[in-house]
């Protein structure tokens, strides 16, 4: 469900069963009731995202309820969070009445290690007693009591944290600190390899700034929120595209209604597809294969703290756009604590503020410290350890 962790998922590929990975809200043979279950839960998140990106008091109020479910309180809080929250007693009465347990019954034919990169197929895991080994991977620097199961000292779920954040919250809501495994967020293995040579290619273009092109990957995500941002970018920095100074990939995902905007704002400001490129794919994997290349070429990452605040682990420095939902506040907190994002100005002030950060440096900085202080080797790190037990 949601790009996020179908991204994380994807990095763990040769250690899949006959090579497939399986999308939850839909596989083969998955029952329509499930289906439209899935459904019903990604169109309201999707619904409250955009809501919130238009904003208003009514947006706002609408969504602040909303996010109350998925709070993340402050790891220093006195409350027990090993009660069951709002948000998991839903699941839980959801995966009770039958979601899920086509899934769980067709996995348990063969009951070779469940690795999960979304929590929900976890709970299913939980309350259809699979019968192999479940693993859980973390897509946030930290999370929710939606993580955990009801009763997490009577399952045998191993999880892999993102951070040392993450790990620390699983102990709280009552995960024994045996079965946490602090490994990083899995990326992918193609930008791992090669992390050295394209931080190295970029650092020399953020200092030789007069003789390349900056590179700057604008991605939207799932819900198609915050579309407004990338048609700014467009407008603020079509001077400094056409100068040969600024080049934008636009990243749609696969939306065909944003990627049209983009277009067609593109075509009004007269810029090339060279140096504007809008990129949509239909498929999943085609999408996150031509992202992954893009991103080896990319000196800045645009895009709202969400799973991909893991890449500036790569050397890409973050510039974030306005976080939605408790998580990606506090991967916005993480990623400013670490120097390694910053965040969006407000208004049509982009353009100068932009150069006034590449003069100074700033990025070239932001690029180092998510370079040297963060972790990129999740995908190897999940895989030995799953392969090893």
């Amino acid at each position: 469900m949601g790009y996020g962790h179908e991204r994380a998922a994807l990095p763990l590929l040769p250690i899949a069963f006959d090579g497939q990975i399986i999308i939850a809200n839909d596989y083969n043979g998955i029952p329509e009731a499930d289906r439209k279950r899935w459904k019903s839960m990604e169109s309201g998140y999707y619904a409250i995202s955009r809501i919130k990106e238009r904003g208003g008091s009514v947006g706002e109020g609408l969504f602040r309820i909303f996010d109350r479910f998925q709070a993340i309180h402050d790891i220093d809080d006195p409350r027990d969070e090993r009660k069951t929250t709002f948000q998991l007693r839903q699941i839980y009465r959801y995966v009770r009445s039958g979601f899920g347990r086509h899934l769980i019954q067709k996995l348990s034919k063969n009951p070779a290690p469940l690795v999960a990169t979304f929590f929900t197929v976890a709970h299913m895991a939980d309350v259809w007693k699979y019968p192999g080994q479940t693993y859980v991977v973390t897509t946030d620097s930290d999370i929710s009591r939606a993580w955990v199961s009801q009763n997490p000292l009577v399952n045998r779920f191993i999880y892999f944290a993102s951070t040392g954040y993450a790990a620390r919250h699983l102990e709280k809501y009552g995960v024994p600190s045996k079965r946490i495994v602090i490994s990083g967020f899995p990326l992918p293995v193609l930008l791992t390899e090669n992390a050295e040579t394209d931080f190295k290619s970029r650092m020399t273009r953020f200092t030789e700034i007069n003789g390349h092109p900056i590179t700057i990957t604008f991605v939207v995500g799932g819900a198609g929120a915050q579309v407004e941002t990338g048609e700014e970018l467009i407008e603020c920095f079509a001077p400094l595209i056409r100068e040969g100074r600024v080049a934008v990939n636009l990243i749609a995902g696969k939306r065909e209604d944003v990627a049209r905007k983009f277009e067609r704002l593109r075509d009004h400001e007269g810029l090339t597809s060279a140096r504007v490129a809008v990129v949509r794919a239909d498929h999943s994997m085609n999408f996150f294969s031509t992202l992954n290349d893009l991103l080896r070429r990319t000196d800045i990452l645009w895009t709202k703290p969400s799973e991909l605040s893991f890449y500036a682990a790569l050397g890409l420095p973050i510039v974030m756009t306005s976080p939605i939902g408790a998580q990606e506040i506090r991967n916005r907190e993480w990623l400013l604590k670490l120097g390694s994002g910053m965040d969006q100005p407000g208004g049509y002030t982009i353009k100068e503020w932009f150069l006034k950060q590449l003069d100074s440096g700033s990025f070239s900085r932001a690029a180092k410290a998510g370079f040297e202080k963060m972790e990129r080797n999740g995908a190897k790190n999940i895989m030995e350890y799953v392969e090893s037990h």
